[in-house]
Parts: C-alpha cells; sequence; structure tokens
C-alpha cells in the first residue's frame, strides 16, 4: 500500500475513532449487578442532589436574606456555564438580575454554597441518577431532539457513546466544572453528525434515519438473513451478500471522489443508500444491521496486516463476541481473499482474523505487523446483557427481533460463587493431603480454573444463559476430576467424597431450580410484553389487520361483551407464552403469536395452540435429520467449500426428510462426478509438469486451463492443447539451440574485442596520470620560482632601503652642522649691528655735544673730530656689505641644500617607480601562468569528458550483453541445456561490441589532442582515478583467463565499494562521496536557501557583497524519508565562475560561521563534512585581492619635505635681518 493510501485510511479511522473513544466507560446498566458494591460504597458517601426551586424567585431570595447575614451580596452561576454569570450582586436587586426564563436550582438542599446561587433555564434537566439520565436521554433520542441536562454526577462518561458512533451518530457537546468542591456535569443530550463538515448527509432527521433503516432493512432481506435460523448463520448471509454487491469506494480513499467523498463514504447512508463505501461506512452499516437483527454489535477500529488503518465490526452470537470484517475486498484486503470462493473466504479471515487489543493497551500493537483491533471489554461487557432497542438507540420499532437476554440475577451469582467457594475448599484440602506432591500440579490447574470461574461471576460481569451453560459445564467438570483425584489419593476417603459430591449435587440442584424459575419468569414477561406491543400495533392500524374475527359462537353470544374480551385476552397471552416456550424458529413462532392475536374465540385459540405445537414436533425431528445430512454433504469428498454452501441452503430450505435426501443423493452424484474429472485433471497436470520442453509461463497457463476445465469434453480440447503446446515448444528449443551455438560464437568474438578495448583504456588512463604528474611538476616548479623571485625582490627592496636610510642620515647630519653655522653667525652679525647702533648712537651724543662746544673750542679740532667720525662710518658700511654677502652665500648654500634634496626625492621615486614596475611585471607574470595552466586545466577535462563519453558507450553495450545473455540462459533453461562456464561468461564479451568501433578511432583522436606540456604553470589538478577503474571511474578487470559466475562475483565484492548519491538545483550540480556503500540512505536533497536576511548577514560578516553569496540546505533521505548520518562524505557543488576563487562555511544552528577546508576541482568546489545542514559558498575575486596588496612605505618623500622646510626656515631669518637693517 502506498504512503497515500495508507494516509487516506488513517483520516477515515481518526474521525471515526474520535467520535466516542475517549469517553468510554461503564454505564449505568450496570448497576443492576453491582447493587451490592454500589450500596456500600454511597452508604460512605455525603448524598447529593440539585433539584429547581419550588419557590418563586422573590420568595426564594427573601428566604435568602435569612440565611445569609454576614453578607448583602452574593455570585451567581448560570448552570452549563464555564464562569461566573455576574459577581457581587446586591441581594436587593437579585430578583432583577435573573434573566427571564430563568430560575434558582438548590444543589444538597442549600439554597446557597459560600455567597454563591445558581440558576437554571425553565426547560433544562436537572437529574440525581444515571437511571434518570439515560431515560431522559432514550427518549430525547427517540425524537432527534436535544435539551440540556445538568447534574453531580459525570454525565459525560456512558456506553450510549459507542453505541451513537456505532450507529455513524455523534453525541452533543458535554462540559465539568468544579466549584467550591461541588462537580457540576452539563451535557446537552441529542445527536448529530460524527463529521465537523457540512457535506450532504450532515444535517440529520429522524424520517432520513428511518428511511436509511428501510433500505437496509431491504439488504437483510435479500441476504436471507432475516430467516436464518441461527444468528452464525445470519451473520455469514448478511456479510458475503453485502460484499459481493456493495463495491468499495476506492476513488474516494484515494482522494478522488470529491470534496466530501470521505465523509459520503463513511457515514450511516454510505451502504443501505448511497451504495457505495468505505470500511467505517461497511462497518457502520454491518453493526446496524446485526442489532436490527437481534445481535449486540459495535464498531472498532485497528490497523491491517502491514500497518493500514482499517475499521471492523464486533458481534456477539453463540455466547461470544466475534470479529467480523464486513468491508467489501480491495487494496490489502484482495491479497487476504485471494482467489477463495466467498464462503471459504468467510470462515477463513472474514470472521476472527484480527489479533485483538483492549482500549487500555493501544500501545501494545503486534511486533509482527499483523492485523489488529482495539476493543473495549467493558461495552461488551455491559451490552450483552441488554435489549435491542437500547442498543439501537434510534428508530427501535425497526428490528427485526426484539432481543431481550436472561441474565442471571445476582442473589443468583452468590449462590454460584458459593458453589465455587465450596469446591475451591475441597480441592485445597485435597492438595493438602497429597502429601507426596503426586497429582499437585493437576490440583493447582484445577484451583486456577475454579478462581478464574469466580472472576467471572463478578459484580461487574453480565452473565447471559449462554454464560451460565459453560460455568456449569466447566464446574461439572472440574468436580469430576476432583472424584477420580481423591479417589486415588485414598481408598478410605471414597464415602467423604460421596458426602462432598452430595453437597454438590444439592448446591447444583438449587442453582438450576432458581434458573429455570427465572428464565420462566423471564420468558412469562417476555410474552406479555410481546402481546402488548402486538395489541397496541392492532390498535394503531386497524386497517392493516391480516385476520377476519371469527363468528361468535352460542356460548360467547351469551356472554357479556366485557367478560368475553377480558377471558380472550387472557388465554391470549397465556397461548402466546406457550408458543415461546415451544422450541419453533422466530418466524414461525411470530406468525403463531399474531394468529393468536387476531383469533376471535376460545376454540380458535386453541387450534393455533395445537397447530404450533404439531408444527414444532415436526420442526424437532426435521432439525434433527437435517443436522444429520448436513454432515453428510460435509463429509462428501470432491465438494468446494461453495459448493457444501449451496447444499446447506437446500438443506435448510428443505421442508421434509424425503427431501433432504434428494438433495443429499444430488451431493453424492456430484462428488462422484467431479472424482473422474479431479483424476484427469491431475493426470493432465501431471503431464504439463514432466515435459521438459514447456516454459513456466505455458505451464502455468495450461495448468490455468486444466483447472477451469469442468467437464471431459472440456478436458479432452485441454488434451489436444497440451500435446500441440509441447509440439510446438520442442520445435522452437531445437531452433532455439542453433540460434544460441551461433550468438555464443558471436559473443565470444565481442568479448575479445572487449578486452583489446579494455587494455587501450589503460593505457590511456595511465598516460593521462604521467601527463596529470608532469602537471603537477611544473606547477610545483613555476610555485617554487615565483617564491624565490619574490624572495629576491624583497631582498633588493630592504638593501635599497637601508642605504638610502643611511644616505638622508649623512644629509640631515650635514644639513644640521650648516644650520648651526648659520645660527652662530647670524647671532654673531646681530651683535655687532647692535654694537654698530650702540656706537652710532654715543657718536651723535658726541656730535651734539661737540656742537655745544663748538663756540668754545677751535674749529681745527671740530673738523678733525667729523672727519674721525666718517672715517668710522665708511668701515661700519664696509663691515655691513661683508655681512650682507655673507648672508647671499649662506643663501646659496641653502639653495643648493634644496636642490640636492629634491634631486633625491626624485632619485628615490624613479626607485620606487621601479620597483612597481618590477611587480607589476611579476604579478603579470603569475596570471600568465595561471591563465595557461587554466587552458592546460580545460583541455585535461574535455579529455576525460571524451572518456567518460566513450565509457558510457561501453556501459550501453555492457548492458545490451547482459540482456542478450539473461535472454539466452532464459531459452537455455527452457530447453533444459545446462550452459557451462564458458557460455555464462562469454555474455561478458558482449560489453566491446558498441565500444569497439568508437575506441578504434577515437583512441588515436584523443592521443593527437593530449600534447605533453613542459612550461612551467602555477594551476593545480586534484583529482585521480582509483585502483582498478578506468578513466570513467567505473570498475572493471580483465580477466587473464575466464572465471566463473561465483568468481566473479567474489572479485567484484572484494573491491572497495563507495556510494555516490547526486542531485540538480537549478543548473547547479551536487554531489556526496561516501567513502563506503551505505544501506541506510539512497536520495540526496538541496534547496538554496532564499532568505536574503541570512545572505545578507553572512555577506557582511565575511566581507562580501550579498550577490557573492549562496546557500544551500542538504539532506539526506531514505525512500522519501529524510534520515541523519554521521558518516564523513565528500561534497562537489558545480559554479558556473572559475575564475574567482571560493570559500565554503557551515551555518550553525546557533547563526555562527565555521570556514571549512575547501579546494577546486574541475569547475567544483569541494569540501569533506560528517553531517548535513545549511553550507555558504562564498566567491572571491582574484584581482581584487591582488589590487588590495600595497608596497611599504621607505619614507623618502618626509625627509626631502624636512629639508625643504629647513631651507626656507633660513631665508625667512635672513629676510628678517636685511628688514631689521633697513
Amino acid at each position: 500500500m502506498n504512503r497515500k493510501r495508507m494516509t487516506t485510511c488513517q483520516l477515515a479511522l481518526l474521525t471515526a475513532t474520535a467520535i466516542g473513544l475517549s469517553t468510554l466507560a461503564l454505564n449505568p446498566a450496570f448497576a443492576e449487578q453491582k447493587n451490592a458494591t454500589v450500596t456500600a460504597s454511597q452508604s460512605q458517601k455525603p448524598s447529593m442532589s440539585i433539584v429547581k426551586s419550588s419557590l418563586s424567585n422573590q420568595e426564594f431570595v427573601e428566604k435568602l436574606k435569612t440565611e445569609i447575614k454576614d453578607s448583602d451580596e452574593v455570585r451567581i452561576w448560570m448552570l452549563g456555564k464555564s464562569e461566573f454569570w455576574m459577581q457581587n450582586v446586591k441581594l436587593t436587586e437579585l430578583v432583577q438580575k435573573i434573566p427571564n426564563g430563568y430560575r434558582f436550582a438548590v444543589l444538597n438542599g442549600k439554597n446557597s454554597h459560600d455567597e454563591i446561587v445558581f440558576i437554571v433555564k425553565d426547560n433544562d434537566l436537572l437529574v440525581n441518577s444515571e437511571e434518570e439520565y439515560t431515560t431522559a436521554a432514550q427518549k430525547k433520542f427517540q425524537t432527534m431532539e436535544s435539551q440540556d441536562v445538568h447534574g453531580l454526577f459525570d454525565l459525560q462518561r456512558n456506553n450510549y457513546d459507542v453505541i451513537l458512533r456505532s450507529n455513524g451518530l455523534s453525541a452533543l457537546k458535554s462540559s465539568h466544572i468544579g466549584i467550591n468542591g461541588l462537580p457540576l456535569y452539563s451535557k446537552t443530550i441529542g445527536v448529530t453528525s460524527p463529521f465537523n463538515k457540512e457535506y450532504g448527509n450532515h444535517e440529520l432527521t429522524l424520517d432520513k434515519i428511518k428511511e436509511n433503516d428501510v433500505k437496509l432493512k431491504e439488504l437483510i432481506t435479500a441476504s436471507g438473513a432475516d430467516k436464518a435460523a441461527t444468528d452464525a448463520e445470519k451473520v455469514k448471509l448478511w456479510t458475503t451478500y453485502v460484499t459481493s454487491n456493495i463495491p468499495y469506494d476506492e476513488l474516494a480513499y484515494e482522494g478522488k471522489g470529491g470534496e466530501y467523498g470521505y465523509e459520503l463514504s463513511s457515514d450511516l447512508f454510505s451502504v443501505a443508500t448511497r451504495r457505495k463505501a468505505m470500511c467505517v461506512g461497511f462497518s457502520i452499516a454491518a453493526a446496524r444491521a446485526m442489532n436490527l437483527l437481534g445481535m449486540p454489535a459495535y464498531v472498532v477500529s485497528g490497523a491491517l496486516d502491514g500497518g493500514g488503518a482499517h475499521a471492523a465490526t464486533r458481534v456477539y452470537f453463540d455466547g461470544k463476541w466475534h470479529t467480523l470484517e464486513a468491508t467489501t475486498s480491495w487494496g490489502e484486503l484482495s491479497k487476504k481473499v485471494g482467489k477463495t470462493s466467498a464462503a471459504l473466504s468467510y470462515q477463513k479471515w472474514r470472521l476472527d482474523s484480527y489479533t485483538l487489543i483492549t482500549k487500555d493497551n493501544q500501545d501494545k500493537t503486534p511486533a509482527d505487523g499483523t492485523g489488529y483491533m482495539i476493543i473495549d471489554p467493558d461495552f461488551e461487557e455491559w451490552a450483552k446483557g441488554q435489549e435491542t432497542s437500547k442498543l439501537l438507540y434510534i428508530n427501535t420499532e425497526a428490528a427485526f427481533v426484539n432481543r431481550t437476554p436472561f441474565v442471571i440475577s445476582t442473589d443468583l451469582k452468590n449462590k454460584m460463587q458459593k458453589m465455587n467457594e465450596q469446591l475451591k475448599t475441597s480441592l485445597e484440602a485435597l492438595k493438602a493431603k497429597d502429601t507426596e506432591n503426586t497429582y499437585k500440579d493437576k490440583i493447582e490447574n484445577l484451583i486456577k480454573s475454579v478462581e478464574e470461574d469466580v472472576a467471572a461471576l463478578a459484580p461487574n460481569k453480565v452473565v447471559d444463559i449462554w454464560g451460565y451453560e459453560q460455568y456449569m459445564k466447566a464446574w461439572d467438570n472440574t468436580l469430576t476430576f476432583y472424584n477420580q483425584l481423591s479417589n486415588l489419593l485414598s481408598k478410605s476417603a471414597k464415602n467423604n467424597t460421596l458426602s462432598e459430591s452430595t453437597d454438590f449435587a444439592k448446591l447444583k440442584e438449587e442453582v438450576e431450580k432458581q434458573v429455570k424459575e427465572e428464565k420462566e419468569a423471564h420468558d412469562k414477561k417476555l410474552a406479555e410484553k410481546t402481546a402488548k406491543v402486538y395489541e397496541e400495533k392492532k390498535e394503531e392500524a386497524p386497517a392493516k389487520a391480516t385476520f377476519t374475527p371469527a363468528e361468535p359462537t352460542k356460548s360467547q353470544e351469551s356472554m357479556t361483551p366485557e367478560t368475553t374480551d377480558a377471558q380472550l385476552t387472557a388465554k391470549k397471552k397465556a397461548t402466546i407464552s406457550e408458543i415461546t416456550a415451544l422450541k419453533l424458529p422466530n418466524y414461525l413462532a411470530n406468525q403463531y403469536k399474531t394468529k393468536v392475536n387476531g383469533a376471535t374465540s376460545s376454540s380458535a385459540i386453541d387450534t393455533i395452540l395445537n397447530e404450533a405445537k404439531e408444527e414444532a414436533g415436526k420442526y424437532s425431528s426435521l432439525e434433527t435429520e437435517r443436522e444429520k445430512q448436513k454432515q453428510i454433504i460435509w463429509t462428501t469428498p470432491n465438494l468446494l467449500p461453495g459448493e457444501r454452501d449451496d447444499y446447506d441452503k437446500l438443506l435448510a430450505n428443505a421442508s421434509s426428510a424425503d427431501e433432504m435426501q434428494t438433495i443429499v443423493n444430488q451431493a453424492k452424484e456430484k462428488s462422484a462426478a467431479k472424482k473422474v474429472i479431479f483424476d484427469k485433471q491431475a493426470q493432465l497436470q501431471s503431464q504439463v509438469s514432466n515435459s521438459q520442453y514447456l516454459s513456466s509461463d505455458e505451464k502455468a497457463k495450461l495448468n490455468s486451463w486444466i483447472e477451469s476445465s469442468k467437464t471431459e469434453k472440456e478436458l479432452e480440447k485441454v488434451t489436444k492443447d497440451i500435446n500441440s503446446a509441447e509440439e510446438t515448444a520442442k520445435a522452437q528449443a531445437e531452433k532455439a539451440k542453433e540460434r544460441q551455438e551461433q550468438e555464443r560464437a558471436e559473443l565470444e568474438a565481442k568479448q575479445k574485442q572487449a578486452e583489446e578495448v579494455a587494455q587501450k583504456a589503460e593505457a590511456e588512463r595511465q598516460r593521462l596520470e604521467e601527463e596529470k604528474a608532469a602537471l603537477a611538476t611544473q606547477q610545483e616548479a613555476a610555485e617554487a620560482a615565483r617564491l624565490q623571485a619574490e624572495a629576491q625582490a624583497k631582498l633588493e627592496r630592504e638593501e635599497a632601503e637601508k642605504r638610502r636610510q643611511a644616505e638622508l642620515e649623512a644629509e640631515q647630519k650635514q644639513a644640521e652642522e650648516t644650520a648651526q653655522k648659520a645660527e652662530l653667525e647670524r647671532q654673531r652679525l646681530a651683535e655687532e649691528a647692535a654694537a654698530l647702533e650702540a656706537q652710532k648712537q654715543a657718536t651723535e651724543t658726541e656730535r651734539l655735544q661737540a656742537e655745544t662746544q663748538l663756540e668754545s673750542e677751535e674749529t681745527e679740532s671740530l673738523r678733525q673730530a667729523e672727519l674721525e667720525a666718517e672715517q668710522k662710518l665708511t668701515e661700519k658700511k664696509a663691515q655691513e656689505e661683508q655681512a650682507a654677502q655673507e648672508a647671499k652665500e649662506l643663501q646659496r648654500q641653502a639653495e643648493e641644500i634644496a636642490q640636492k634634496a629634491e634631486a633625491e626625492r626624485q632619485r628615490l621615486e624613479a626607485e620606487q617607480a621601479a620597483l612597481i614596475a618590477q611587480q607589476q611585471a611579476a604579478e603579470a607574470a603569475r596570471l600568465q601562468a595561471e591563465a595557461q595552466a587554466k587552458l592546460e586545466r580545460e583541455e585535461a577535462e574535455k579529455r576525460q569528458a571524451e572518456l567518460e563519453a566513450e565509457q558510457k558507450q561501453a556501459e550501453e553495450a555492457a548492458q545490451k550483453a547482459e540482456l542478450e545473455r539473461q535472454r539466452l540462459a532464459k531459452e537455455a533453461a527452457a530447453l533444459a541445456i545446462t550452459p557451462t562456464e564458458t557460455e555464462v561468461l562469454s555474455v561478458e564479451k558482449a560489453q566491446a561490441e558498441q565500444n569497439h568501433q568508437n575506441e578504434t578511432t577515437t583512441s588515436s583522436t584523443v592521443e593527437k589532442e593530449l600534447p605533453i606540456r613542459s612550461e612551467s604553470t602555477n594551476s593545480t589538478t586534484s583529482g585521480s582515478t582509483p585502483k582498478n577503474e578506468n578513466a570513467a571511474g567505473q570498475k572493471q578487470e580483465v580477466p587473464s583467463s575466464i572465471k566463473t559466475e561465483e568468481q566473479a562475483e567474489q572479485t567484484l565484492q572484494a573491491e572497495p565499494r563507495t556510494t555516490l548519491l547526486q542531485t540538480q538545483v537549478g543548473d547547479t550540480r551536487i554531489e556526496a562521496e561516501f567513502s563506503k556503500e551505505m544501506t541506510e540512505v539512497n536520495q540526496l536533497h538541496a534547496q538554496k536557501v532564499e532568505d536574503h536576511t541570512l545572505i545578507q548577514s553572512v555577506a557582511q560578516r565575511v566581507g562580501v557583497n550579498a550577490e557573492n553569496v549562496t546557500i544551500y540546505d542538504l539532506t539526506l533521505a531514505k525512500d522519501a524519508h529524510k534520515v541523519h548520518s554521521s558518516e564523513s562524505r565528500t561534497v562537489r557543488i558545480a559554479v558556473s565562475d572559475t575564475r574567482k576563487d571560493y570559500k565554503v562555511y557551515h551555518i550553525k544552528e546557533d547563526g555562527t560561521l565555521e570556514l571549512l577546508p575547501s579546494s577546486m576541482e574541475n569547475g567544483k568546489v569541494v569540501f569533506n563534512v560528517n553531517h548535513f545542514s545549511k553550507f555558504a559558498i562564498v566567491a572571491v575575486d582574484k584581482n581584487e585581492m591582488a589590487n588590495k596588496k600595497q608596497l611599504p612605505q621607505t619614507g623618502t618623500v618626509n625627509w626631502s619635505g624636512a629639508f625643504l622646510g629647513f631651507g626656507l626656515m633660513v631665508l625667512s631669518l635672513l629676510g628678517f635681518k636685511k628688514r631689521k637693517e633697513n
């Protein structure tokens, strides 16, 4: 059964199971069997009651005021609600707060409980016992009405939920809440559809149910179950008829029956009205049909063999419960039925074919996967003691038989328990007497048997007449064994044994007497009830009376009308009781009872009674003869079970012994005729089986013809067909042998060609390996040269840096010394200038003084002084000019220093540019080497692809050769020729024929297209062909000599095996390779993650753009079921742009990233993991990475700036000095 089917069927059972299984419990009907226990327990509990107040609401409040003295406020609880309706209500306002149509309720005799008052609808029902609830519920169910009920005991637990479910119905809502220690239960009495959907039959009415019952009864009548003599026959007739005429709704089962296909195929109307159903619908119809026929029944759920959810029916007849498979064969059921006849399949698996599990042990399903059903022992115990009307629940008048079982009373069970206790005591005494433990095991087994009988008589057990008879038989057997063991143990104990046996006999006699009295009382009561029903029906529909009253006799005419009616009624009741006691079939008894009710005189009643007694005598002798003839039928050989069933039906309808004997004679004649046919069939089957030329299919076909041939004429035709087929097969075998010889020679030639191609392929593979090794060596050499060049450039840069540093330090030192000299000279000149200024001022002062003394001094002395002053000024000007010239010299020297510094800066910049150009040239060389390596890789990949294509052609040729080998092997088997080892293995040579032409032409081409690369490259190529594999990776061994199949298989098993799983996500191919053979997984699933938030987060953390991040969610599966494995695996993910580098990150559950080691192989990112989750593939541009690299700073430009700044400082000082002199 595929997954879809199982899921649909489980959905079917889910609804049915949810209807009522969760609320199953003992029903009040057990009260009669538990009176003693219930009474004892109730005596210890306070009485609980709930009634509507007889006072008006105003009177109730006035009385409440006298009871509540500590508070003037109350809370209001409305029955049926889950919370307070109102709180903190003033007593003075209480009456106004009560809504119309509600009144107060009194609980346990109190008007309030802790300032809480209770109100209830006027139309709601308050019940104080389960009997009250049951009576009210059944009354409402009969009219399909609803009513809210409230009580202080559990209204949710009762067996009527099971009854409703088994009738395709469901109870309305129920609730429970506890408040201040008061258990409040509420329930809505009424029925509804078990399905939540509003489909075609969702609205239920009494008329619809009655109409469906009429159609259901038509099916029962058509099956003949209503006229069957026994309950077992009724069950069989119903089942075989319905499963042969009502089809299984396979469209609904497959989910193709429309929106409401399941509901329409699983409700109570599916079988009788719709005439098409699924397992739940069949089981509901069967349960109601059995109840209509007077047998308790209900629906159970479970599973078929292998686990598919299923429903069946439990039926009580012949003193025990049976599991009935009432569903028309389909799918898994058809496998169980096979090709057996309807009768045989009924006996074999439609009755009691499931393992039983109680509802309390639903988790203990059969470990071997066999079918099972979950039963409800409590309900079964209760139901077998109920009348048909209680089990039908709705439209009870539709019953064919109103079953009223006789149940052993509690008093009678107590007496039977006393018998058991006395027997157990005697057995224990006997065990003590057996000092040598000779019979210890036997006595203990007897004690255990008695204890089991005691358990069967527990207060909660229902014992009907079947149970009573089985109990008495077991008790008699135990007593017999007890007497035998007692006699064996001691001869002297014989008298004691007789005495004890006498006591046991008295107990048994008392029990049997009471059973007889209770049975007679029960039958009498039942007869009176039946008569009353007939009278009521007669009064309700006088126009439908079948019998016309006879003319009254003279004695009747002389009577008063009142006296005649009373006497006739009493006589009718007594006569009906007598007819009930007679051993007549139900339909005959009902006919005579109907005649009695229609009789108008006492003599007519007597006549009817005599006819009934005479008929009972005939029926008894006829039934004895019928059983005798049935035994003869079932012991007559060569008859099929279905044919025996047909003869059983004929015997059941036979009305005389002669007619029965005729039927038996017909059966014997048919048996003799069939024996001749069977012998001929066996002879032909032996001929077919021993034929060495016929194939297995032809043998099966001919055997099928033999089995289907039922006459001698048909068998003669089959004989001719067998001879003709054998001759044809013999001719074909000879032709096939010749053709096989020819093809064997061709295969040997092809095998030789295949070996040559394999050798060439191996040589090509080795050449490719050598080229790969050479390429790897060249790449390593190129990489070493690149690293050496980088190291040399680094050394040269370091030496140049040291040289420039030393020169700059020397220049700096020289510049500092020059600056110091310039500063000293500046200071000296400044001092001289200050001295000259002071001298000038002194001279001016002297001149002024001289002017003041001109009058007193002589003119010549004055002139002499002026000359001296002028001479000093001349000398001073000469000194100033000399200082100016020195400053100009210093400025010139500073300018020279600045020019040298600028020249050094330009030289250093030129060296730096040369280094950059050298690095760019090295990078260009590296990129060129990588491009060259890429081209070589692409050429290698191209060669690899060509080899894979050739290998694929070789595999296709091998597959064709294998198919050819299988065909030849079949023909050899048909010809009864045992192929030699050479013949079996020569088929492998066919692998080469398809390849040979392609290999011969392409191998030379491949050699020309694969030149040896000698130049140095930087690319790397990973991956190699495993040992003992060809270029395409397929294992292939070229044997030096021909091996047997067994040796070849052992060679393959010895080689290591890997598991390669592949999947496709858009244009991206993803592979996962395990290093060993994996049986627990066979599928790889991959999904591209489109979570932009997650992608952006990963991109930010690894420092790339979001478009460079691709995330895959990888999982493993086994037959579409997700599985986990910790086995290490190699993952390969194809990428579209091989110019970029790729990194792989594992995205953990907490969102952190783990960088995984990875590499690039043949355009795929390769990494190893031991688990699957989400992985991010990050692309990084190689050029972008190169551009981010920068040369080291040399400091040259900074020193040049320092020198320039120093020169400018010197110039500024000189300028300052000149301005000051001016």
